[in-house]
C-alpha cells in the first residue's frame, strides 16, 4: 500500500519538475519522452528474467540496483529550478514579440500633422487623425 502511494506521487512531481525546467513550447516533447520512458522501462523489465536465469535472483537485484544508482547519481548535481521561471521568460518573449509587431504596424504613419492617411495591417484599419491621436476603426 505504501509503495502504491509513493509511486502514485511520482507522476505529478515529475510533470511539475518538467514544467519548471522546460519552456512552455517544449513541455509537450519533454512530457512525452518521460511518458515513453515509463512504458519503455516496463517493457524492458522482461529482460530481468533473462538476467535472473543467467546469474540468479540475488545478483540480478544487485545489478539492477547498481544500474539505477549510476543513473541517479547525476541527479544530485541538478540545481533546484526556480518555480514558474520558464513561464515568466516565455511571457517576456511574447510581450517583446507583440511590441515588435506593434512597432512595425505604426512605421508607415505619416509624420506631418496635416497629412491624413490609413494603413491596413491584418484587417485592422488604422486612421491617422493627428500626430497625438490615433483612432483605431473596426
Amino acid at each position: 500500500m505504501g509503495f502504491a502511494i509513493l509511486m502514485g506521487s511520482t507522476i505529478p512531481l515529475s510533470v511539475s519538475l518538467l514544467s519548471d525546467f522546460n519552456m512552455p513550447n517544449e513541455r509537450g516533447v519533454a512530457q512525452s519522452i518521460y511518458a515513453a520512458g515509463v512504458y519503455l522501462g516496463v517493457g524492458m523489465s522482461g529482460l530481468s528474467i533473462i538476467l535472473d536465469n543467467g546469474v540468479g535472483w540475488r545478483n540480478t537485484i544487485r545489478i539492477i540496483c547498481g544500474i539505477l544508482w549510476l543513473c541517479a547519481i547525476p541527479m544530485f548535481f541538478v540545481p533546484e529550478p526556480i518555480r514558474n521561471e520558464t513561464n515568466r521568460i516565455a511571457a517576456e518573449e511574447i510581450a517583446k514579440a507583440e511590441e515588435a509587431k506593434a512597432s512595425v504596424a505604426f512605421e508607415n504613419i505619416p509624420e506631418r500633422a496635416d497629412t491624413a492617411g490609413s494603413i491596413d495591417d491584418n484587417n485592422a484599419k488604422i486612421k491617422v487623425v493627428s500626430i497625438s491621436a490615433i483612432k483605431v476603426a473596426s
